[in-house]
């Protein structure tokens, strides 16, 4: 378990000053980044409350496994009936989509001596963090009017209309990155940690980078903990995406597969991603869980920013998927029903301490040849440049008429497929939120990015055994390559970009969305 700490009124305003000077060419404090013990010891929790709350936890029978650096949280572990009696809660099981999981049943509650120095226990349940992406089995796809069509495995489909899917060559040629690479601006000498809770299979990687001529250049494995292993399908296609696709848009980088298992109240990917800030692993981190505000609580939400925050002030950029599930962000997106649990947002996503990446569609229209070439390249791409893109939106409502918003690729069933976004209901907008197209709400939003990403339209290709046949190159074609889209696909495409940047610019570039936000108050209609 992870118990969030607090930091004084004092010493956060402090840190936020030093946030605004890291960030200004004209401060002594620009990209003057700290190191976990320093920030530890600037903005944690004071030593003498850390000992008081350990010395608490060990008499109630709980294990420390271990304080972290920034003394923002710390490790601990115990049995169902210690949680119990020292947080004044109960542990129950509860059945749920037809699979059993333990969580609280009530709010926890801490002593009033340590009330001002704990946020609470980050998470007491294992209903877990999922990743939003959609994964398609196979290579399938759909023409212009939107319906299913079976396709031959060679990404650009002869002999059908506007099915295309992106392989790493089409997104180089889509955002420009092409003379990058030629340039030698590949990423190299910059790592991206991504957050996982399942190990990958590494043949899949390679063979991957085989596939789409890129050069060889095997992950790190980086374990936290005890290692998982490939712990469910789901969780292990969302680290070998991740994988393969940050460094598909980066191939020079160095892509740190961070993996921590999780426990029975606990998310790996969390873990996971605390150990990687923490120990200043990379200056990139891509994250492609989540979920929403409410479902957190307060502890939850208090430990993403804070995590985030220090990640920060460390000159770490965070990545967040921002979700699947349009403005409905606790329902499940693909469950068949409308949405019932009304707005919401990722919390995970929502800090002001994170890029949220969202989602586009690409827009060809009825001119796909304009865009895409009838035959692959030698690296599979057949994307002449950049194609128009517009909101990703699925959604569907069956009792409405078919339109450009409404059941453009569904069956009938109500979908709430979208870009993940809209307001948060805990942050107010942070200063450098200003812009073209952004709401006057006084509250943070998100997305603050997007990238290519709707399900069925603009799939990304990628490899894994998981799914059943192993990819393979055959001549002039390949096989068993899988499909993917969403926000989760973004995000490490995301990374990759910020990967390019950085080699440029130099490592650890901090939030960068203080630097997006004002090039986007830059642009004009001639320059995107």
């Amino acid at each position: 378990m992870i118990l969030v700490l607090s930091s004084s009124v004092e010493q956060e305003q402090e840190l936020q000053q030093l946030l605004e000077e890291q960030q200004k060419k004209s401060s002594p404090n620009y990209h003057r980044w700290l190191s976990a013990a320093e920030f530890g010891a600037r903005f944690g929790t004071a030593d003498a409350d850390i000992e008081k709350v350990c010395a608490w936890l060990e008499s109630n029978g709980f294990t420390v496994g271990g304080v972290s650096k920034s003394k923002r949280w710390i490790e601990f572990g115990g049995t169902s009936q210690q949680v119990e009696d020292a947080f004044h809660t109960e542990m129950q099981y509860y059945r749920v989509a037809g699979k059993t999981h333990i969580a609280n049943a009530t709010d926890i509650a801490v002593p009033q001596a340590l009330a001002e120095v704990t946020r609470g226990v980050a998470s007491l349940n294992n209903l877990g963090k999922r990743p939003p992406g959609r994964v398609t089995e196979g290579i399938a796809g759909r023409d212009s009017q939107g319906r299913k069509t079976l396709l031959q495995p060679n990404l650009t489909a002869s002999g059908a209309t506007n099915t295309y899917y992106l392989a790493p060559g089409d997104f180089a040629a889509i955002y420009n990155t092409k003379p990058l690479l030629a340039g030698g601006i590949d990423g190299t000498g910059i790592a991206i940690a991504i957050s996982a809770q399942s190990d990958i299979e590494l043949t899949d990687v390679q063979e991957f980078r085989q596939i789409f001529a890129l050069q060889a250049n095997d992950p790190n494995f980086i374990v936290s903990g005890p290692d998982p292993g490939v712990t469910s399908q789901v969780d292990a296609e969302e680290a070998q995406l991740d994988v393969e696709w940050a460094g598909a848009v980066a191939p020079g980088a160095t892509i740190d597969l961070m993996v921590a298992g999780s426990t029975a109240t606990t998310s790996g990917v969390d873990l996971a991603a605390a150990y990687a800030i923490d120990n200043q692993v990379a200056p990139i981190l891509a994250y492609s869980y989540g979920s929403c505000e409410q479902a957190l609580g307060s502890a939850g939400n208090a430990f993403y920013n804070s995590l985030w925050e220090q990640a920060a002030a460390e000159g770490i950029t965070v990545l967040v998927a921002a979700g699947d599930n349009g403005a409905a962000g606790c329902d499940n997106a693909t469950a068949g029903i409308a949405a019932i649990q009304g707005l919401a947002v990722n919390g995970a996503a929502s800090t002001p301490y994170n890029i949220a990446v969202g989602g586009t569609e690409f827009v060809e229209g009825a001119t796909a040849s304009t865009y895409w070439n009838s035959a692959n390249a030698p690296d599979f791409s057949s994307a002449f440049g950049y194609i128009p893109e517009a909101a990703w939106n699925e959604g569907c409502d069956p009792a409405e008429p078919a339109s450009a918003t409404n059941c453009i690729y569904s069956n009938a069933n109500f979908s709430l497929l979208a870009g993940g976004g809209g307001a948060s209901a805990i942050y107010s907008k942070p200063a450098w939120q200003t812009g073209p197209g952004v709401p006057a709400d006084s509250a943070r939003d998100l997305p603050d990015v997007a990238i290519a990403a709707a399900s069925g339209h603009d799939d990304f290709v990628y490899c894994t055994s998981l799914a059943g046949t192993p990819c393979q190159l055959n001549g002039q074609s390949v096989t068993g390559l899988t499909l993917v889209g969403g926000t989760s696909a973004a995000t490490p495409t995301m990374a990759g970009i910020l990967a390019l940047v950085e080699q440029k610019n130099g490592a650890f570039q901090g939030q960068a969305n203080r630097v997006l936000y004002r090039l986007a108050q830059m642009q004009g209609n001639s320059c995107d």
